[in-house]
């Protein structure tokens, strides 16, 4: 759906610069309209994702995307703050629907509203519902189309992570209920990229969103598929909440096992679109809208529909014949250099340190108190050596 204009060289330049310059990325966050989940790269990855599919739904036109790419690459370099960023993607999208439906003052009552019911009805009406998932699930689902219970997560183990944090009074680590069957979708493309990168979030949230992750730049590490930054936050939340070796194991066995499954170091962003006309009634009364929004300005009024929040639960099977899909790259893509410490001598990557202990990791056990010892012993005697010596 968005392969044509990500390919262009400009989408695909612009793209880069969002994950490797600080002019793009390095902005304020707001809990506005949920973007307090994000951090990082990501927040204006997605952001710039969602700019293209609301162009893409609406106008529709290449003969207006170079002036309305470049007033999103302007919006985005000199907007601080993300909320601002996207109701001014919002308005530009306003804008050039009053210009190609020949409209000169968009202020005018009935002006307004020929503009707004024509951002409905594309986007609403004839819109979709779109669901995040992980992309190791894709081709199973572009073959056969969605089942309830598609996704083969190992919940045995997680069932035992979630008894152990039970009993430590940190339920709200792992709230979800395992024997749900049931999916979300959003109708926000942004969320949707928020969920596919994080999928599935009670993994997410056990990796890097709960009270022993206190660093916010920990938030994204899971998002951007870093195993090693995942397994140290692992290790800070079992030093939070004192476990005993046997107890560790499990949690360790659940992430590399996970890990594994959903090839998670490899992902990309997985969206899976079904048509809002199968949810009718989700749909918001267009008329009510255009009366409460009569003293608003044309500007507040397309942001108030844009920010319109709707989610529908799914428990039935979905057909591939109702399916679009939608895969984009994710910041490994697009990122020029990772951060990545090549410095680490041998003994450093025995183990992790965590924020307040050194955390063992030889998997099922920890390193002996000895082997440090002797290490030490020997450096000692290297020193005494070439002393004796001079």
């Amino acid at each position: 759906m968005l392969d044509e204009i990500i390919r262009r060289d400009d989408v695909s330049q612009l793209l880069e610069d969002i994950c490797n310059s600080a002019r793009y990325y390095d902005k304020r966050s707001t809990n506005s309209l949920g973007y307090d989940m994000y951090f990082g790269v990501e927040q204006i990855l997605f952001l710039f994702y969602d700019a293209l599919f609301k162009y893409k739904m609406i106008i529709d036109d290449m003969s207006y995307f170079d002036d309305f790419f470049e007033q999103i690459d302007k919006l985005i370099r000199k907007i601080d703050n993300f909320y601002d960023i996207s109701n001014g993607i919002n308005r530009i999208i306003g804008r050039i629907c009053a210009f190609k439906l020949d409209i000169k003052d968009v202020e005018d009552e009935q002006s307004k509203e020929e503009v707004l019911r024509y951002i409905y009805d594309k986007y609403m009406v004839n819109g979709y519902f779109i669901h995040g998932y992980a992309s190791c699930y894709y081709g199973n689902i572009f073959e056969n189309g969605f089942y309830i219970d598609q996704y083969h997560h190992l919940y045995d183990k997680f069932i035992k992570i979630q008894n152990i944090l039970n009993k430590k009074k940190h339920n709200k680590i792992i709230s979800k209920d395992f024997n749900d069957k049931k999916v979300e979708f959003t109708d926000s493309l942004l969320l949707g990229c928020y969920y596919s990168a994080n999928a599935p979030m009670f993994f997410s949230n056990l990796l890097c969103r709960n009270e022993f992750i206190k660093k916010q730049e920990y938030l994204d590490d899971y998002a951007r598929g870093d195993y090693n930054a995942c397994l140290k936050n692992l290790y800070r939340v079992m030093n939070g909440l004192k476990l005993r070796d046997s107890q560790k194991n499990i949690f360790i066995d659940a992430f590399k096992s996970e890990w594994k499954l959903l090839d998670k170091s490899n992902s990309n962003i997985s969206l899976m679109l079904i048509p809002r006309d199968l949810f009718r009634d989700s749909l918001i009364n267009i008329d009510s809208f255009i009366r409460d929004s009569k003293n608003d300005s044309f500007a507040e009024a397309v942001c108030k529909l844009f920010n319109h929040r709707t989610s529908v639960v799914v428990k039935d099977d979905i057909m591939k014949r109702h399916i679009t899909f939608v895969n984009l790259d994710g910041y490994k893509k697009y990122v020029k250099e990772e951060k990545k410490d090549n410095l680490k001598t041998e003994l450093e990557k025995t183990f992790i340190t965590s924020d307040d202990e050194f955390a063992f990791s030889n998997t099922y056990g920890k390193v002996s108190i000895l082997l440090l010892v002797g290490t030490m012993l020997i450096a000692v005697g290297v020193i005494l050596t070439m002393l004796m010596f001079s």
